[in-house]
């Protein structure tokens, strides 16, 4: 039988590596979304500012995701 502190120490290591998996799977998306705007997007203005709002946008969502997380 598992003590509480090993139970929260697992649930902590495995939120951490939920986080770190996701972030990655975001930057790999990231690289595929921005190709794709600026290569077959129709003007390269356009591509950067939908650009920075989705980065905008996934910076606000992964710091409240960081913040949830050291929370644990």
């Amino acid at each position: 039988m598992q003590t509480d502190a090993s139970l929260t120490t697992l649930i902590q290591l495995g939120a951490q590596g939920i986080f770190y998996i996701l972030l990655l799977i975001f930057a790999i998306h990231l690289l595929i979304l921005s190709y794709h705007w600026f290569t077959y997007g129709t003007s390269r203005a356009s591509g950067l500012t939908a650009l920075f709002i989705y980065l905008g946008g996934s910076v606000l969502c992964f710091s409240i995701m960081l913040v949830s997380l050291s929370a644990l």
